[in-house]
């Protein structure tokens, strides 16, 4: 029997590698940093990684979904992460950099053919791109330096903690605005390794329910908030304005803005209260 051509299949390695010729055949990806190509490399690497191989528990997790898009979301860091605002983020050179991330940096994957879907919405437009390394004092001020961007104002709602370094920067796009969340880590602070026996003392069972949010062993109960029931009658203003709009006018776009808005309010209000209620139950052991 005749054996079969062995397959060139690309790697990870071989992905950065050819990303010279990706620039040779697409002068503008020379405008984006060149750790930012890697790194989305490195997304489609995950991807597959986590679909081959075995989590800790020996369980698999299921084969990428393929699509004709090109998307990517917020990838997760081992590291401390602290989000800010970024406040201006319209500037001529910062656009055309995030325009010019919807190529498909997967190279050897020609346009039309099938590849993973990375979750996120808005076809044609990436929701976050990373930069593995950056200067230590990129952070001046209310401004943030990002390669091949320039000075960018930000909204800083806390300060860096003594001792941390900025590892990587991941700038998100979202509903009401950009986002660049900081990865920091400190060598000194020791790893968590601290193992907890369960006791009667440090024990509390927990029933989720429909009428309570929760009811706990001890008899102390936690209402359903119901943030979206709330909000519906201004959920349906804002969507009975969108549907009266032009389908991609200008006024069109600013009402889907609008509910898009609204829907992230009531996810910060929904994220919120499940911390202070984990916080508050973590309180009571």
């Amino acid at each position: 029997m005749p054996i079969p051509q062995l397959r060139d299949n690309p790697d990870y390695y071989s992905q950065k590698k050819d990303l010279v010729n990706t620039k040779d055949k697409f002068p503008e990806y020379k405008l984006i940093h060149s750790q930012v190509l890697q790194d989305c490399i490195k997304r489609v690497k995950l991807a597959f990684d986590r679909w081959f191989k075995s989590d800790k528990s020996g369980h698999k997790l299921g084969k990428p979904r393929c699509h004709f898009s090109y998307q990517l979301s917020v990838i997760s860091y081992q590291f401390l992460a602290v989000s800010f605002k970024l406040s201006v983020f319209s500037t001529s050179s910062c656009s055309f950099g995030i325009k010019n991330t919807e190529y498909d940096f997967f190279y050897p994957l020609k346009r039309g053919e099938f590849r993973p879907q990375f979750f996120g919405k808005g076809k044609g437009r990436y929701r976050s791109f990373t930069y593995p390394q950056i200067k230590l004092d990129c952070i001046q001020e209310n401004k943030i330096n990002l390669p091949k961007i320039g000075n960018i104002k930000l909204i800083q709602h806390r300060p860096l903690p003594d001792g941390f370094q900025i590892k990587t920067v991941t700038i998100s796009r979202k509903a009401d605005g950009y986002y660049v969340t900081l990865s920091l880590e400190d060598k000194s602070v020791p790893a968590l390794t601290s193992k907890v026996e369960p006791t009667l003392k440090n024990t509390l069972g927990i029933d989720m329910g429909l009428k309570e949010f929760l009811v706990t062993s001890e008899g102390e109960s936690v209402p359903i908030p119901q943030y979206y029931r709330k909000s519906q009658q201004r959920l349906k203003t804002l969507q009975k304005r969108l549907s009266r709009k032009k389908k991609g006018s200008k006024r069109w776009l600013k009402a889907l803005l609008a509910v898009a808005r609204q829907h992230k309010k009531i996810a910060d209000k929904r994220k919120d209260f499940h911390f202070k209620t984990a916080n508050e139950l973590l309180s009571l052991i």
